[in-house]
């Protein structure tokens, strides 16, 4: 059996988001393979949690900041970076925990620079300006003053992990070009999946209220217009204290309700039970909250760039808009006037792109064409072509959870380069949708803008994997000559 372990970031508590965004994937992964999971540091809580899945935890024994609570994952994440940055210690931590071991290694951190088979990106970068709306005090001090070196310092971290990968993944299109753009050859997009404990919890769903999440990502611009606004408004999320205390420390208006941390099942009837969900946000790379509300049949109402841009479908599964003051406006009339019933259906099958069973589905694919030197399987999604480009097909009314739909029965097929048929929208006769002729398709403009092959442009079916290093015959030989690499390199002349 292959053994294969994967780099995470500091796991001090099983609630960290970075726990939830792996832990379901390598479940799968443990009953296929010898998985493990290297970091610079672990709870007893997580060593237990994966031990009990049949994973290996391999714990470097660092120590770090006590979390504020459960999910307060940012002092360690911040120190992770800074260790592993400026000094090089999370690299000699893996160095030691890996020392003898011929494990096919992958990197879903992006606080460890190792020589690794395969890195995933999930981010652009460290994200400071998200990370420093969710502390105070002495933190949010250091980000403020140190924000143009850190800056410099993590592009340099960031390139030093690109040299020393094999292949490389991002989590969406846009967190691809982003790296794209600064010469890292990423090969396609893995997207991240929700928790599979979220469905429609109702047929009957009261839909009285917008939902919004507090967390260091939101645009709290909005999204103080929106508390603002009169409507009816629920907020959950106490991931990021500081930013919370940042927004209701003055009195909230009496439409405003702040319920703080939920449990996944509470969660559930909070998405389901929603008019839709409200999801303004400065900087979000790939964005768990919309599918989550989506996975609940709640459409999403967003920014139409990052993340969202592409999980959300615009008409379908929610609405894009471009600015703060376009989104109170879209939020104030769909509550009022509402939207077509046969969009709760379209928004738990537009989730189900992001299921665990057909993630994990692409990550087996992925690591067994990558353990046999082959190019990337049929289920990696070149970058490029974008998320909202996937077929499949919108059910008959008659079939949607929700009781009292109205009959419209559409059914919407897309071909997976955005192709729409031109029998469009095929409905009973009260709703249809044609393309207009001469428009040109999402395939179409993908096509156009596509840029000559070469060292920057976009990986193609058929490529040679991103390896760092020539005349490499395997993935293991390209991590052992990274790592002579490396060590020479933190040896100097």
């Amino acid at each position: 059996m292959e053994s294969i372990t994967f780099i995470t970031e500091p796991l001090l508590c099983p609630e960290f988001v970075q726990f939830d965004n792996v832990i379901e994937v390598l479940t799968r992964l443990a009953k296929k393979y010898e998985v493990s999971v290297a970091s610079p540091s672990l709870s007893e809580r997580v060593r237990r949690d994966l031990d009990s899945r049949g994973i290996r935890p391999l714990d470097g024994g660092r120590s770090f900041i006590r979390p504020r609570h459960r999910r307060d994952e940012i002092p360690s994440y911040a120190i992770s970076w800074a260790q592993d940055s400026i000094f090089g210690s999370n690299g000699r931590t893996m160095r030691k925990l890996l020392d003898g071991r011929s494990d096919f290694v992958v990197n879903v951190s992006m606080t460890t620079a190792y020589p690794s088979d395969i890195w995933f990106v999930q981010s652009p970068g460290l994200g400071l300006e998200p990370m420093s709306q969710g502390v105070d005090g002495w933190l949010s001090l250091a980000f403020t003053l140190g924000r143009r070196p850190v800056e410099l310092i993590d592009s340099h971290h960031l390139n030093r992990c690109a040299q020393l990968s094999s292949r490389i993944y991002s989590t969406t299109h846009w967190v691809g070009d982003y790296y794209r753009q600064r010469g890292m050859p990423i090969r396609g997009v893995l997207p991240n999946y929700y928790h599979s404990d979220l469905s429609p919890s109702t047929a009957s769903p009261s839909r009285s209220y917008l939902l919004g999440y507090l967390g260091k990502e939101t645009d709290s611009t909005a999204l103080k217009m929106i508390m603002e606004s009169g409507l009816p408004l629920k907020l959950f999320g106490s991931k990021s204290p500081g930013f919370v205390r940042k927004l209701t420390s003055r009195r909230l208006p009496a439409n405003v309700e702040v319920l703080g941390r939920l449990s996944w099942t509470e969660l559930r009837e909070l998405y389901s039970n929603a008019s839709f969900t409200v999801f303004p946000f400065t900087d979000e790379p790939f964005g768990l909250v919309p599918l989550e509300s989506m996975a609940c049949g709640t459409p999403v109402l967003t920014y139409g760039t990052q993340g969202p841009g592409e999980t959300v479908l615009n008409g379908t599964s929610g609405w894009l808009v471009s600015s703060p003051e376009e989104l109170v406006e879209q939020a104030g009339r769909l509550f009022e006037g509402g939207y077509p019933a046969w969009m709760t259906a379209a928004s738990v099958e537009r989730a189900k792109r992001f299921s665990i069973d057909r993630i994990a589905g692409t990550w087996e694919d992925l690591l067994q064409a990558a353990l046999n030197g082959e190019d990337d399987p049929p289920t990696v999604e070149p970058l490029g072509l974008g998320l909202r480009g996937q077929s499949y097909t919108l059910p008959p009314a008659s079939r949607s959870p929700v009781v009292g739909a109205r009959e419209v029965a559409p059914t919407l097929t897309v071909d997976w380069l955005g192709n729409v048929p031109r029998s469009g929208l095929e409905t009973n006769g009260s709703f249809s949708v044609v393309p207009e002729p001469g428009i040109p398709s999402p395939a179409d403009l993908l096509r156009a803008e596509q840029p000559t092959d070469g060292p920057n442009g976009p990986p193609r079916q058929g490529s040679r994997p991103n390896r760092p290093f020539n005349s490499v015959d395997s993935p293991h030989q390209a991590r052992s000559e990274a790592v002579n690499h490396e060590v020479g390199a933190e040896r100097g002349p």
